[in-house]
């Protein structure tokens, strides 16, 4: 549990489609098919070198996904980086404290020596910046992204 209200589960094939509800609402182009493919190849990774986790209610219901891995920086040690991160929106601050706090529980536990996330725009909600502020996090640089044309569409089967 991270929270009182939130915990995290791993997402494995067994509970791949309840967690795809959020998914498919915030990410109406990853297909059913797309996200387990995706879920496999998370699955498959050893807890240690990285996963992919729901925060989920009291009662089952999944309110944030992200991914995480654990790579060496340059500059030496091991870096926790959280990303493909999806949040269904609520108001207030207990949401993103629970996800950070899960960051720092698994920081610790593998060792790492900084956190990294990255959070799509479209994630951050007001108020985000101050808490990340507030925990430690500022911003150290800027992730750019170019869409290129795909040669599979999202879903598609190579």
């Amino acid at each position: 549990m991270i929270s009182e209200i939130y915990q995290v589960e791993r997402i494995g094939r067994s509970n791949a489609d309840r967690i795809y509800a959020l998914i498919s609402l915030l990410h109406p182009n990853v297909t059913w098919k797309a996200w387990q493919r995706f879920v496999r190849q998370a699955a498959r990774l050893p807890r240690r070198v990285g996963g992919l986790v729901a925060v989920q209610d009291q009662r089952g219901c999944c309110h944030a996904i992200f991914s995480y891995r654990v790579a060496e920086a340059v500059a030496g040690g091991a870096v926790l980086w959280i990303s493909d991160v999806v949040i269904g929106r609520l108001p207030g601050a207990t949401l993103p404290k629970a996800i950070i706090n899960f960051a720092e529980g698994l920081a610790d536990e593998l060792g790492s020596s900084a956190i990294l996330m990255d959070l799509p725009h479209e994630m951050i909600a007001p108020g985000d910046a101050e808490i990340l502020a507030q925990t430690g996090f500022h911003a150290s640089g800027v992730v750019l992204t170019r869409r290129l044309q795909q040669a599979h569409p999202v879903g598609a089967t190579r």
